[in-house]
């Protein structure tokens, strides 16, 4: 976006009353759809507590309520699994908040 769009843009923000992030936020967000995000070049995979963190038994009503809550107040709009294996875990988890543990 040329520089005068960019300000037309964020007059044209600020005049909007409901914004959930800030015009420079969103301007900041429009730049990287445009730009692209670099590549990361990985060193290694994710392991169990190097990347990737167990959640005990007696932690996961609780965080599973406390993400219900969220969704309930609409503070969550979706949710996005990273991976095929996140997917799968979705899964698993969504079955286990739902009291089905036959899988």
């Amino acid at each position: 976006m040329k520089k005068e769009e960019v300000e037309k843009l964020i007059i044209e923000l600020n005049n909007e009353n409901n914004l959930d992030v800030s015009p420079e936020k969103i301007i900041d967000q429009l730049k990287i759809f445009k730009n692209g995000i670099p590549f990361v070049k990985l060193i290694k995979a994710c392991e169990l507590n190097d990347g990737i963190k167990t959640i005990q038994n007696n932690k996961q009503k609780e965080l599973i309520d406390l993400f219900q809550m969220a969704l309930d107040n609409g503070r969550v709009m979706k949710f996005v699994p990273a991976s095929g294996a996140g997917v799968v875990q979705l899964g698993l988890w969504q079955l286990s908040a739902l009291g089905r543990h036959d899988h």
